[in-house]
């Protein structure tokens, strides 16, 4: 066992997790673990025009937003949805005195569809939204793909 201390970088603290399989890690996990796939054929189509095999938290299953949220755009409405139980899972392992960056990975904007403007910041309405202890000088939002 060493006892020299960390170098400069990362380190992961904490998880939470959304997805179509649970609204918990543990509760992911154990879905892929039991092989479950919630993948299905979709409306929307790929660029051969073949049906896309997709796999979506549906919105039922998404919390509220606070009312504050109301009037921010339906896309970044549902990002905060899908982020607040991974949010708060991950927070609910923190201690309260302290508060701890966010590098959150969103998608990519889409080729074909204009930007949104950024007239919200996506962190900031996901601290009002989940109460978890952010660093926001010190978070970051990526707009290079869901995996980050």
């Amino acid at each position: 066992m060493s006892s020299r201390a960390p170098g400069p970088g990362m380190w992961l603290h904490a998880i939470g997790v959304t997805s179509p399989l649970g609204d918990s890690a543990p509760a992911t996990a154990a879905a892929v673990r039991a092989g479950i796939s919630r993948r299905r054929r979709s409306d929307q189509r790929n660029r051969q025009g073949e049906p896309m095999i997709v796999s979506s938290v549906p919105d039922a299953a998404l919390p509220p937003l606070v009312d504050a949220l109301a009037d921010r755009p339906a896309h970044h409405r549902r990002l905060l949805a899908l982020a607040t139980h991974a949010l708060r899972e991950a927070a609910a392992m923190l201690a309260d005195t302290i508060s701890v960056p966010l590098l959150l990975a969103l998608p990519e904007p889409h080729p074909r569809l204009p930007r949104e403007p950024p007239d919200h910041d996506i962190l900031a309405d996901l601290q009002l939204q989940t109460g978890a202890p952010l660093s926001l000088a010190s978070s970051r939002s990526l707009t290079t793909g869901r995996a980050g």
